[in-house]
């Protein structure tokens, strides 16, 4: 007699042979499974092996078993193009992986777009697989599998009935940014609407807990870049190892961008070894006339700038960053921001608190040349385990918005340079007007990538006005011949000093990006 057809079945890759498992229910996000075979029962792959030859054998398996028939259609099963996705009831989609720890009979599974992790219950762990490539070498070659707190793991490709299709969640990698990649994610990438950026330092002085952390986030973003817990949100008695409030968001353009202050190679002792690969055009950043700078909300050893276009995301993913960062490293401040300054083509201008355009004249992503120039770190001036990345300078810059509201438009005007209603350049423009101070023609030709956000800091009691500002961030090749003398400049001259403050300071040096299965600053750290 025929058994009844599950929703799903579920298929995972221990050391010898397959595992074969019935979903037994599902909630959004996760469901359970019950083991049906001791492996090894299905033939090992051959490098000639797809993703559909695999979903196929399970599904003759699972009929001979279960008297399933057709009736069962993989979902996301097989790579797309490949040949082999015409046989039978395989759908040519992205590939869905599976890590699994296999030590009783129920599991818990995480679905996302790229990979599923499982991690079984009774206090076991979470186990993680990094994304694979869409090729049959890609699933075969995906080892390196990686767990925060895992133990055995294992590949696989998850199979879904037509009516699990039905209830199951949009991928939550839409709109994703890919972690890895020559250079960091969220430099180059068109500005998202929200910040939260995070200063950290190091309590350990081991060199290794430096490099552990490094790796530790590593692998924790590149799963939160495509819209993925971290590891398991039921554990019971204990602590969630993802605090779930992500759960059910999409990936929301999601990046995650990690540098190096000077406090790490030195400045105070040489805790780390690293004194002597010190990047040259990491400076500490001089005094500035009218300075008001807090020591609370300046500088760090590690810097972390996180930006989506959910508030919620980046929330959540500052808050994992923080958390897997304890007892290593403690946080040194915290900003959240809203309101992106202009750096894409792909976007409309947006506008700043004070009412003006933001981004008008700002370098724009698309530009390569321009960002290989003025962006991008090189030889000579930076040494070769920062080729590729970038220098930020991040100034909390604070508005008096009550002074500022009630300045007469024109006024407004001629201190910026631009009309406010249009952005147009003002036909005589001041002098000490900001756009002119500010512009590559008054600079020696200096450019900067800004990437700031707004940000609100509840209520400026002597003006009756909301406590805000500008969180000002720019990336560059080398701030010593681009920020600092743009920031002389108009320190000691712009028309929009008698408004604003500079109250919080720091710079970092943010490596080139990491590879698949490496970590951000792998090539200073090792």
């Amino acid at each position: 007699m025929a058994t009844t057809p599950p929703s799903a079945l579920v298929v995972w890759k221990p050391p010898a042979g397959f595992g074969l498992g019935v979903m037994l229910h599902r909630e959004p996000f996760q469901c359970s499974i019950s083991v049906l075979n001791d492996p090894p029962e299905l033939d090992e792959p051959t490098a000639q092996t797809s993703l559909a030859e695999v979903a196929a054998t399970a599904l003759r398996v699972a009929d001979a078993r279960l008297g399933l028939a057709t009736t069962v259609h993989p979902l996301q099963a097989a790579a797309a193009g490949d040949a082999a996705a015409s046989a039978g009831p395989i759908s040519a989609a992205e590939p869905m992986m599976l890590a699994a720890t296999v030590r009783t009979d129920v599991g818990v599974i995480w679905a996302s777009p790229s990979y599923v992790r499982a991690a079984i219950t009774g206090n076991v762990g979470s186990a993680i697989l990094p994304g694979v490539e869409s090729t049959r070498r890609g699933f075969l070659s995906s080892a390196g599998l990686t767990g925060l707190g895992a133990t055995t793991a294992a590949a696989g490709v998850l199979l879904t009935g037509a009516d699990q299709a039905q209830a199951a969640p949009a991928a939550r990698a839409g709109n994703s940014v890919a972690f890895h990649g020559a250079h960091q994610a969220g430099i180059a990438t068109p500005a998202q609407e929200h910040l939260q950026f995070a200063a950290l330092d190091m309590v350990s002085e081991s060199r290794a807990d430096l490099r552990d952390l490094l790796r530790t986030w590593s692998r924790a973003a590149a799963l939160m870049a495509i819209g993925s817990v971290i590891g398991p949100v039921e554990t019971g008695s204990k602590p969630a190892v993802d605090t779930g409030e992500a759960l059910g968001l999409r990936a929301a353009s999601l990046t995650m961008t990690f540098g190096f202050g000077p406090s790490l190679f030195g400045s105070g002792g040489n805790r780390f070894g690293l004194a002597g690969q010190r990047p040259a055009p990491l400076v500490d950043l001089p005094a500035f006339r009218n300075d008001a700078l807090k020591a609370s909300i300046s500088g760090g050893d590690l810097g972390v700038q996180v930006c989506a276009s959910d508030p919620q995301v980046a929330f959540h993913a500052v808050h994992e960053l923080i958390r897997l960062a304890s007892p290593v490293a403690r946080p040194r401040w915290l900003l959240a921001g809203f309101g992106r300054t202009g750096n894409s083509r792909t976007q409309s201008m947006p506008r700043n608190l004070m009412g003006f355009f933001d981004g008008t004249e700002n370098i724009m992503v698309e530009d390569a040349a321009v960002m290989k120039k003025s962006v991008w770190a090189a030889g000579p001036a930076s040494p070769a385990w920062m080729h590729g990345g970038s220098y930020l300078v991040a100034r909390r810059i604070e508005i008096e918005l009550g002074k500022w509201d009630r300045t007469g438009v024109s006024d407004q005007e001629t201190t910026i340079g631009r009309r406010k209603s249009t952005g147009n350049v003002l036909g005589s423009i001041p002098l000490h007007a900001h756009i002119l101070l500010a512009s590559p023609g008054a600079n020696n030709g200096a450019k900067i990538l800004r990437r700031g956000y707004s940000y609100l800091d509840g209520i400026d009691q002597a003006l009756g006005a909301p406590a805000a500002g500008l969180m000002f961030l720019c990336y560059q090749r080398d701030p010593r011949s681009q920020f600092i003398p743009i920031q002389r400049q108009l320190a000691a001259r712009d028309s929009l000093n008698k408004f604003i403050r500079h109250i919080g300071s720091a710079v970092f040096a943010c490596p080139p990006g990491a590879s698949a299965g490496g970590y951000v600053g792998e090539a200073l750290l090792g």
